[in-house]
C-alpha cells in the first residue's frame, strides 16, 4: 500500500510538471502517449508560441495579399488595386457637408456595386448592415457625424509590404487606384527598395483605418519620402532596366525626331494636364528635327520651372583603340544638365542616360540632385515622367527603332570563326604557361610565394592563370564599347574566388589580335552590349560566359577537388592525363595539382551548350554561395556525389538564409528601442545614454551628399551658388576680407540654429549638450573654411597659378560668397536628424540587411595567397558575438624600419614560434640500463639563415621554462654552443617508454617566439602602387598583441589585431569600440557593400557602453536590459518568467516589445510627443475655519507662498484671509470636508 502511494504520488508530480512543461526526460513507459502533450512553457516559446507568434506579430484585418506585375504608366506613389479586392475592404469616413452626398451614393449602391459601402454607424455605436437592409431610406437618413464603411476608392492611403521585410523601406505607403484584372501592379522603379520582381511573387496590402494612421503613413512612409535609404543615403527608388535601356538608346547623339514623333513623345510623358511648349529644333534647314537634349528638357522642366536648370556629372568609359591595343580611359567627361542665361533650357551637353544617371545606388545621379537641390515631388514627377516614356517607346513606337534594339534571343550570342579561332589560341596560350609552372615545380625552380609551400605555390598560379582567361576575354568584350557609357568602374570588379594579383603574365597573342577580331564582330546594336552598356543588366562577364568561355569554375577559392579516387568524377577514367580528366596518379595534394585544366576552365560558352561534365562542374561553382564549403572539402564531395547520382535536394545545404535572419533577428532586438532625444542623446526605454550624440554630428544618414558620409557636398552648392548668383560690380574680396565673412556668418547662424548659446541655456546645463554640439560645429566650420580656402588660394600661390588652373577658383565678390555660405548653413541645420527617431532599428537594418548578399567566405591577402582572413556572414557573426576564439585572428605589426629585410626577418624571428624540430639536425637518443640520453644538435645554417638567435644555451632555457617538462637544471648539460644531452633516469621497465615520450616533447619545444603565434609573414604593402619601394609590414597568425607590441622593432603605436576581445584587454574599452567600427567597415567595404559609419557606431557603443565588450547574445542582450517581456520574447521564454515570478520582478513597460506585447503606443518617434492640456495651476489650502478649499492662482496679485513653483506647493498650509481670496477674483472657488 505505501509502495503503491508512492508511485502515484510520483505519477502525480509527473503530471503536474507535464502541465507546467510537457517536455520532461526520462518519463517511464507507461507515461508517454501517442500524441504529444502540450504545456504552458510549449505554448509560450518558440517562433509559433504566444510571445513571438500572437503578442509581438497580431494577424490583422483589412488587408489583401495577391500576385504582383507592372504598370509603368502608374505614378511610382501608387499602386493599382484590382476591383474585386476594393469591393471587400473598407474604409470608415465620416459625413460631413463636404463628402455627404458621394457617401449617399455609396450607401445606395451597397456592398456588391462598386463604388459602394458595408456598414453605417451612428454617433451612438449602432452599426447598420448594408446587406439586407433598405438603402435608399439609409441614404436618405444620412446625417453629419456618421461613420459610413465604403469602399477603397482612388486616392486611398494604403500600405504596401513584400516579404522578407529586411529594411525599413520594405512597407511603404502608396496611393490606391481601382482599376480591373486581379493583380496588384506598380512602378517597376519601385522595386528596387521591395527587392521585387515579377515571376509569381506576391506582396501584401493593409488599409489604415484612422485620419491619424492615414496621415502618419502618408508622411513618414509615404513613397516620396523615402526615395533614399537610411543605410548609406544612396537613391534606392529610381530608373531600373527597360527603363534604362530606353533611356539610352533615345538619348543616342546621332538619334533626331520629327515634329510628330517629338510631340508623341512628349504627350507619353505628360498626363493630359501639363501644357508642352516644344523647344526650338535641333536642325533647322530641310526638315525640322529635334534631338535627345530636347527630350530631356521636357523630362526635367515640368510646370514648376525652375529659375535654374540641375547640373550633375557622372564617371564615363572612353575606349579607344591605340594602334594595336585596346585602351580604357576614365575620362572627365561630364553630363551637364544647365540652363543658359537664366532661361529653362536643361540640355545634355555629353554623354547619354544610363545607370550612372538615372539608375540607383548614386549620389550624383539625376533623381539624387533633384531630390536635394528642389524636392521629392521634383524627382518622383521626372522619375514617373521616364517610366512612361520608357513603357511607351518600347512597346508601341516602332518608328524610333527602340523596340528592334531592345529584343533579345539567341541571334546576339553568336560569335564568328574569328573569335573561336582567337579564343582557341588564348587557351592554348595559357595552358602552355600552365605547363611551364608545372615543370618548374617538377625541377625545383618554382619561386615560392610568400607564406605557401611549393604546392600551395603552384595551385594559386595555376588557379589564377586560368581565372585571368576568363577575364581577359571579359575585357576583350568591354572594348567593344566604342560608345561613351555611363556605366560605372564596377565593370572591373574582380569576380573571381580568389585574388590572384601576382600573376601578370599577358597574352602577347591576346593583346594584338583578339581586340581587333572582336570590335569587327559586335556592333553597337548588338542587345546584350546594349544592356550591359547602359547597366540595366549583365556584365561583360555575362557577355564572355554567352559568347566566348564560360571560363574557370572554382569552389572555396581553389579548383574543383577530387570527388572520387584519383578523379574529379566518375566519368573519366583514373588518373586519366587528357584535359578531360585528373594527371595525377595518386592522390597526394601536390599530385592533383599538376593538371592545368582538369574540365574545371569551361573552354565551351553558353550558345554552343555545356556537356554533362561540363555542367556538373559549373553547377559546383554556382551553389559555393548556398552550400557552406568552409570546413572542409568533403561536403563538397558528398554533394557532388548526390548531384551525380540525381539527389538534387541534397546537394544544397541553406545556411546562409538562416544564419543571416538570425543575426538580423539580434540585432534588432538589442537595438529596437534606441532613440534619439531632445537633448540630442541616444538613450534607449529606461533613459540610459548610449551616445552623446548620434554619430558625433547628429545629422541624419539617410541625407548625407557625400559619398564619404559627410552632410554636404560644398563643390555642388558652390557650383548652384555660381550659377545663380549674377555677377556683382562690386570691389573684389581679398583672402581676409573672405574669411572674416565666413567667421561672421558662422557666429551668427550656426550657434542660434543649433540653440547652442550659453546665454539661451540654463545654468547647469547637461553634461551631454553645450560641448558635444560646440565640437560638431567646429567639424562643419573646419570642413567650411577649407573648402573656401581650397577655391580662394594665398596671394603667394595665386601669382604661381597659370590661366588654367586658376579658372576653377571662385570669384572674390561678397554676394557670391554671401549666397554660397547661406546655402551651406540652411542646408546644414535641414539634415539633422529628427528627435524620436528610431535609429536603433534603422541601424540593425542597415547592418542586417546586407548580409543576404555577403557570398564569399574568405579575404586573400594580395602576394599572400595563403594568408585568409574570415569575411562575410561568419565574420559579422564573430564581431555581434563578441566571440573570445575567431577563425583567423590576424595581427598587422608595423616596423620601426620599415624598409630593411634584414631587420624584417631579425622581428620575425623574435614573434614566430620556432620549435626545437624545426632547428635541430638531429634529436639522436642512447639507452643504457638505468638510464638514457637525448642529445640534440642544433642547425646552425638554418639558424642564421632565418636570422634567429638561437644556440644551445636559449634552449636549454626554453626548455627549463616549458611547462609539464619536469627537468631539471642538472639533467641538461649543454656540449657546445650547437649540442646539448638530456639525461633521463629511471626505471628499467618504464625507461624506453619515457625517453620515446621525453623526445617527443622535446621536439614540441617553443625555443623562440610567442607561443599563441603560429607563424609571420613579410609584406610590401607598397609593392602595388610602387614596385620600387618598399614599405614592409608583418603579418602576424594568431593572438598575443601585447607581447607583440612589446617586441623590440616592432612600431606598437600603428600595430593592431582584428580580435576585438584582445585589443579590450590590451588597450581597453575605447580602443574596442573603434575597432568594432573597423572591423565592420572593412567586411562589409570587402563586399562592395556601402554602409553610414552612424550606424556602425551605434552598434560599437551599444556593445561597450556598460565598460566591457558585450556580444549581441542572449546573455549579452540580458546585461543591456531588464525587462521581463522583451527578454521572454527574445529567447530563454519560460527561464525569464520564472526567474521573474520567483523574485518579484516590475516591468515598467517602456520599451518597444513590452509596448507592442502590452498594445499600447511604443515611446519612440510620434508616440514620443505627449499632447497635455494646458490648465492653471490647481491647489488645496486649509485655512482656520478647518475647512479645506480649491482654488486656482490668484491672477492679479501674489501672496507670499504662492511664488513658489507648483512642485514645491505639496502638503503646504497657508492662513489667508478668505474675503481676500474672494475679492481678488480667485477662480473655481469650492469647499471640503
Amino acid at each position: 500500500m505505501h509502495q503503491t502511494l508512492e508511485t502515484s504520488w510520483d505519477d502525480l508530480q509527473m503530471e503536474v510538471a507535464q502541465y507546467i512543461n510537457s517536455d520532461v526526460r526520462g518519463l517511464p513507459f507507461h507515461m508517454t502517449t501517442a500524441k504529444p502533450l502540450s504545456g504552458f512553457v510549449q505554448r509560450l516559446k518558440g517562433k509559433q508560441g504566444r510571445f513571438r507568434g500572437n503578442l509581438s506579430g497580431k494577424r490583422v484585418e483589412y488587408t489583401g495579399r495577391t500576385v504582383i506585375s507592372p504598370d509603368p504608366n502608374l505614378k511610382i506613389s501608387e499602386v493599382a488595386i484590382p476591383i474585386l479586392m476594393a469591393r471587400i475592404l473598407t474604409y470608415p469616413e465620416r459625413v460631413s457637408h463636404h463628402n455627404i452626398e458621394k457617401l449617399r451614393q455609396c450607401v445606395r449602391n451597397g456592398p456588391n456595386k462598386y463604388p459602394g459601402a458595408k456598414f453605417i454607424r451612428q454617433p451612438d455605436g449602432t452599426e447598420i448592415s448594408l446587406m439586407f437592409s433598405s438603402r435608399k431610406r439609409h441614404a436618405d437618413e444620412l446625417k453629419y457625424g456618421y461613420i459610413v464603411d465604403r469602399h477603397l476608392e482612388d486616392g486611398d492611403i494604403v500600405l504596401f509590404n513584400r516579404q522578407p521585410s529586411l529594411h525599413r523601406m520594405s512597407i511603404m505607403s502608396h496611393r490606391a487606384r481601382i482599376m480591373p484584372w486581379r493583380t496588384l501592379r506598380f512602378n517597376e522603379s519601385v522595386c528596387n527598395p521591395y527587392n521585387a520582381d515579377f515571376d509569381g511573387d506576391e506582396m501584401n496590402m493593409h488599409v489604415p483605418q484612422t485620419e491619424e494612421a492615414r496621415t502618419e503613413a502618408l508622411m513618414l512612409m509615404g513613397v516620396q519620402n523615402n526615395l533614399c535609404t537610411p543605410k548609406n543615403g544612396e537613391i534606392l527608388v529610381a530608373s531600373t532596366q527597360d527603363f534604362l535601356t530606353s533611356s539610352f538608346l533615345i538619348t543616342r547623339k546621332d538619334t533626331f525626331y520629327d515634329r510628330a514623333s517629338f510631340s508623341l513623345m512628349c504627350s507619353y510623358m505628360g498626363d493630359a494636364m501639363d501644357p508642352i511648349d516644344l523647344p526650338t529644333p535641333a536642325l533647322v534647314k530641310c526638315t525640322s528635327l529635334a534631338c535627345s537634349s530636347n527630350e530631356l528638357l521636357f523630362l526635367i522642366c515640368d510646370e514648376t520651372h525652375y529659375a535654374c536648370g540641375p547640373h550633375l556629372s557622372s564617371c564615363w568609359i572612353w575606349y579607344i583603340i591605340d594602334g594595336s591595343r585596346v585602351v580604357a580611359k576614365k575620362v572627365p567627361v561630364q553630363d551637364e544638365i544647365i540652363s543658359s542665361s537664366g532661361a529653362l533650357d536643361c540640355e545634355l551637353i555629353s554623354g547619354q542616360l544610363g545607370k550612372a544617371t538615372v539608375g540607383n545606388g548614386s549620389k550624383d545621379g539625376l533623381y539624387s540632385v533633384l531630390l536635394r537641390d528642389y524636392s521629392a515631388h521634383a524627382a518622383a514627377t521626372c522619375m514617373n515622367r521616364l517610366a512612361k516614356l520608357s513603357g511607351s517607346a518600347s512597346s508601341s513606337c516602332p518608328t524610333w527603332k527602340i523596340r528592334d534594339q531592345a529584343r533579345y534571343g539567341y541571334a546576339p550570342l553568336y560569335c564568328g570563326w574569328q573569335i573561336r579561332h582567337e579564343k582557341k589560341l588564348t587557351i592554348d596560350k595559357e595552358y602552355g604557361q600552365c605547363t611551364d609552372y608545372i615543370e618548374s615545380y617538377n625541377s625545383g625552380k618554382l619561386e615560392l610565394l610568400p607564406g605557401c609551400n611549393r604546392a600551395e605555390t603552384l595551385e594559386a598560379k595555376i588557379t589564377g592563370t586560368l581565372n585571368n582567361i576568363r577575364e581577359r576575354t571579359a575585357n576583350v568584350r568591354v572594348s567593344l564599347f566604342s560608345n561613351p557609357s555611363s556605366c560605372s568602374l564596377d565593370w572591373f570588379v574582380h569576380i573571381s574566388s580568389i585574388e590572384c594579383s601576382f600573376v601578370k603574365f599577358v597574352s602577347e597573342h591576346w593583346r594584338l589580335s583578339l581586340p581587333k577580331v572582336c570590335m569587327k564582330n559586335l556592333n553597337w546594336r548588338n542587345s546584350p552590349l546594349i544592356m550591359s552598356q547602359c547597366g540595366s543588366k549583365g556584365s561583360p562577364i555575362n557577355i564572355c560566359q554567352m559568347i566566348a568561355c564560360v571560363g574557370q569554375q572554382s569552389v572555396g577559392g581553389r579548383r574543383a577537388p577530387n570527388g572520387f579516387v584519383d578523379r574529379t568524377l566518375p566519368h573519366f577514367e583514373r588518373g586519366a592525363k587528357d584535359p578531360d580528366g585528373l594527371l595525377s596518379h595518386d592522390t597526394s595534394f601536390s599530385h592533383r595539382l599538376q593538371d592545368p585544366g582538369s574540365q574545371r576552365l569551361r573552354p565551351e560558352f553558353l550558345y554552343t551548350g555545356l556537356s554533362a561534365t561540363e555542367f556538373f562542374f559549373h553547377t559546383m561553382g554556382g551553389r559555393e554561395g548556398l552550400v557552406d564549403t568552409a570546413p572542409c572539402f568533403k561536403e563538397v564531395h558528398a554533394a557532388l556525389r548526390a548531384m551525380v547520382l540525381g539527389d538534387l535536394c541534397a546537394m544544397t545545404r541553406q545556411v546562409k538564409t538562416a544564419d543571416t535572419g538570425y543575426m538580423s533577428r539580434r540585432l534588432m532586438k538589442a537595438l529596437e528601442d534606441l532613440s534619439v532625444h531632445y537633448d540630442n542623446t541616444v538613450r534607449n526605454a529606461s533613459g540610459s545614454i548610449v551616445q552623446f550624440v548620434y554619430g558625433g554630428d547628429g545629422m541624419d544618414p539617410a541625407q548625407m551628399e557625400e559619398k564619404s558620409g559627410l552632410p554636404l557636398n560644398f563643390e555642388r552648392l558652390f557650383m548652384k551658388a555660381k550659377a545663380t548668383c549674377p555677377a556683382a560690380e562690386e570691389k573684389s574680396l581679398n583672402t581676409e576680407e573672405i574669411k572674416k565673412i565666413v567667421n561672421e556668418m558662422i557666429e551668427e547662424r550656426l550657434p542660434k540654429s543649433t540653440m547652442d548659446l550659453e546665454e539661451e541655456c540654463s545654468e547647469d546645463p547637461p553634461p551631454s549638450d553645450t560641448p558635444s554640439k560646440k565640437e560638431n560645429l567646429e567639424t562643419f566650420d573646419k570642413s567650411l573654411k577649407s573648402f573656401i580656402e581650397r577655391k580662394h588660394p594665398s596671394s603667394d600661390l595665386m601669382l604661381k597659378l597659370n590661366e588654367g588652373q586658376y579658372s576653377g577658383r571662385i570669384r572674390k565678390d561678397p554676394q557670391l560668397v554671401l549666397v554660397f555660405l547661406e546655402t551651406c548653413i540652411t542646408r546644414y541645420n535641414s539634415k539633422k536628424i529628427e528627435a524620436g527617431t528610431a535609429i536603433g532599428a534603422i541601424g540593425a537594418q542597415s547592418i542586417g540587411e546586407p548580409g543576404t548578399q555577403m557570398t564569399l567566405k574568405t579575404f586573400h591577402f594580395a602576394g599572400v595567397a595563403s594568408m585568409n582572413v574570415t569575411l562575410g556572414v561568419p565574420r559579422i557573426k564573430e564581431i555581434i558575438n563578441a566571440a573570445k576564439r575567431i577563425n583567423t585572428p590576424i595581427i598587422t605589426t608595423a616596423l620601426q624600419c620599415n624598409d630593411n629585410d634584414i631587420i624584417a626577418k631579425l622581428v620575425k624571428g623574435r614573434i614566430e614560434k620556432t620549435l626545437l624540430e624545426q632547428v635541430a639536425k638531429s634529436i639522436k637518443t642512447s639507452q643504457a640500463s638505468r638510464s638514457a640520453s637525448i642529445v640534440i644538435t642544433l642547425d646552425m645554417k638554418r639558424i642564421q639563415g632565418a636570422q634567429l638567435s638561437i644556440d644551445a644555451y636559449t634552449v636549454k632555457e626554453s626548455i627549463l621554462q616549458t611547462p609539464r617538462m619536469k627537468l631539471k637544471e642538472q639533467q641538461i648539460k649543454v656540449l657546445n654552443p650547437r649540442k646539448l644531452e638530456v639525461v633521463l633516469q629511471a626505471d628499467r621497465s618504464k625507461l624506453h617508454f619515457e625517453v620515446h615520450a621525453l623526445k617527443n616533447k622535446l621536439s614540441k619545444v617553443v625555443v623562440k617566439g610567442i607561443n599563441s603565434v603560429e607563424r609571420v609573414i613579410i609584406v610590401n604593402e607598397a609593392k602595388e602602387k610602387d614596385p620600387t619601394r618598399k614599405k614592409l609590414k608583418l603579418l602576424v597568425e594568431g593572438t598575443g598583441l601585447l607581447s607583440v607590441m612589446g617586441t623590440d622593432g616592432v612600431d606598437g603605436k600603428n600595430t593592431t589585431s582584428n580580435h576585438i576581445i584582445e585589443v579590450q584587454q590590451t588597450l581597453g574599452i575605447e580602443a574596442a569600440r573603434k575597432k568594432i567600427i573597423e572591423e565592420i567597415h572593412f567586411t562589409m567595404s570587402s563586399h562592395g557593400m556601402t554602409i553610414d559609419i552612424r550606424h556602425m557606431m551605434l552598434l560599437a557603443d551599444l556593445m561597450t557602453f556598460k565598460g566591457e565588450v558585450l556580444g549581441i547574445t542572449r546573455h549579452g542582450v540580458q546585461k543591456m536590459r531588464d525587462s521581463v517581456l522583451m527578454l521572454a520574447s527574445f529567447e530563454k521564454t519560460a527561464d525569464h518568467l520564472f526567474n521573474a515570478s520567483v523574485s518579484g520582478r516590475v516591468d515598467r513597460i517602456e520599451g518597444v516589445s513590452e509596448c507592442i506585447i502590452m498594445g499600447i503606443p511604443m515611446q519612440i518617434g510620434t508616440g514620443m510627443l505627449k499632447v497635455r492640456q494646458s490648465v492653471d495651476c490647481i491647489f488645496w489650502f486649509s485655512f482656520e475655519d478647518g475647512k479645506s478649499y480649491l482654488i486656482h492662482e490668484c491672477t492679479c496679485c501674489k501672496q507670499p507662498g504662492l511664488t513658489r513653483k507648483p512642485w514645491e506647493l505639496t502638503e503646504y498650509k497657508f492662513h489667508l484671509d478668505l474675503e481676500h481670496l474672494q475679492s481678488h477674483h480667485w477662480i473655481g472657488l469650492a469647499t471640503a470636508t
